[in-house]
């Protein structure tokens, strides 16, 4: 597995991974443990609810954008995560949807206090199958250099 360091984030670099999908097991699974309302745990609540069915918990789906982030092809020499921006959840995520993630990078740079490291801003947009957003988001990660310019 290749390494990323803050010199391969560049501005406009754009890396897809996918797909998962999504079971109706898994979303009761999850409800039950982290988030118990109804349109997440009965199927029948869920139809009478603003969604019209059963969806996934905003905290489910976040926890997909992790897993998906993993199994990208390459490893970021992370050293933190620093936050989210702008994180909407754009549709409800169903049973059976097919999820992929898309990170572009949109600003990097090196840490002012700091030369062994630096700052990456990344767009992440969560898709399901039919090409539709679910999720958008920002997120601010400390990254390791490849080369420390003191």
């Amino acid at each position: 597995m290749a390494s990323m360091y803050l010199e391969d984030y560049k501005e406009g670099l754009i890396r897809t991974v996918g797909e998962y999908i999504v079971e109706e097991n898994e979303i009761f699974e999850f409800a039950r443990r982290w988030d118990p309302e109804p349109f997440h745990l009965d199927v029948e609540d869920a139809k009478s609810s603003v969604f019209g069915g059963l969806v996934a918990s905003s905290t489910h789906i976040l926890a997909i954008r992790s897993w998906l982030i993993h199994k990208l092809p390459d490893r970021t020499e992370l050293i933190a995560g620093l936050g989210f921006n702008h994180l909407w959840f754009v549709a409800p995520v169903r049973p059976e949807d097919r999820l992929s993630l898309t990170i572009e990078t949109i600003e990097n740079r090196v840490s002012k206090t700091k030369p062994d490291r630096g700052i990456v801003k990344n767009k992440l947009t969560l898709t399901n199958q039919k090409g539709e957003i679910v999720l958008t988001s920002q997120e601010v990660i400390l990254v390791a250099r490849r080369f420390s310019k003191s």
